[in-house]
């Protein structure tokens, strides 16, 4: 399997309650992401993938701040939803429905990290999800994320075939002076290990093949001011290459039609009683 070159890549991050560094303290807003010194800081990050809903938490209360004010700031903006086969799907598309509001993405991606010990019950609930949200985002590109170790032993495969997916796989790319590895740390780490051509990166899980794969998380340990701080003791971020012929396919722009030819007049004068057969212009 490969990942391809960085030219070939649009560089993405997403966030949820987690990265604000207040969250489940009562002044939680003073501790919200600041999206415009983000687009200031990062201008090579074009997208931001913003959490909706949890598996078992309801809407994310900083959901409404992150979408708009990241898409006021710039960046391109999509959706996920969480997943929980203990639920039902109908309470959490109530849910999703309470939290959206008005806005209507073009991108929307289904979670798919919690999982029950019965792969049957798995199974129905991740076909039934799906077809939950392809029918409340019926213009959006959908995807599926998750990752080996949650899928491969929770599914019965066989379901993967026409889904899309955003794969969470994490290799240890940074040799560390004892010789040890550990997970990437921001984009320039793995950057100019781009394209990546072996047996691992990024890990599909079964059932999947890489040409569905559109996005790679490939480390949820980044440092990424201003959103994680030395001084505080968050989760780190979560950073992703999107394919840009998807990010493309979503959000590209049609090049404007060039200007029509402005029409010239030429004006000819010449002597009195003086014919001109031939103009040539």
């Amino acid at each position: 399997m490969a990942w391809p070159s960085l030219t070939a890549c649009v560089k993405s991050i997403d966030v949820s309650r987690y990265d604000n560094w207040r969250n489940g303290y009562a002044d939680y807003l003073r501790g919200r992401v600041n999206w415009p010194a983000v687009a200031a800081q990062h201008p090579e990050i074009k997208h931001v993938c913003v959490r909706l809903a949890g598996a078992s938490s309801g809407v994310d209360p900083d959901f409404a701040y992150n979408y708009d004010e990241a898409e006021a700031a710039g960046f391109k903006v999509s959706l996920y939803v969480n997943q929980n086969p203990a639920r039902t799907v109908a309470s959490l598309v109530l849910e999703w429905k309470a939290g959206l509001g008005s806005r209507s993405p073009k991108m929307v991606t289904l979670d798919s990290e919690t999982m029950t010990a019965d792969k049957a019950l798995n199974t129905r609930h991740q076909v039934d999800c799906m077809k939950a949200v392809e029918d409340m985002w019926p213009d959006a590109f959908v995807d599926v994320y998750t990752a080996p170790w949650c899928w491969n032993n929770a599914i019965n495969h066989g379901i993967e075939g026409g889904w899309k997916l955003w794969d969470a796989g994490y290799p240890y790319f940074v040799m560390l002076p004892d010789g040890k590895y550990r997970v990437a740390w921001a984009f320039e780490e793995v950057d100019p290990l781009l394209p990546i051509s072996n047996n691992f990166t990024p890990g599909i899980p079964q059932g999947w093949v890489l040409e569905q794969c559109g996005r790679w998380q490939f480390t949820d340990k980044a440092m990424l001011y201003p959103i994680t701080q030395v001084s505080t003791k968050l989760p780190r971020a979560d950073l992703n290459y999107m394919l840009r012929s998807l990010y493309d396919s979503v959000w590209g722009e049609t090049p404007p039609a060039p200007p029509a030819p402005t029409p010239v007049t030429v004006e000819v004068r010449h002597p009195a009683n003086v014919t001109i057969r031939d103009v040539v212009v």
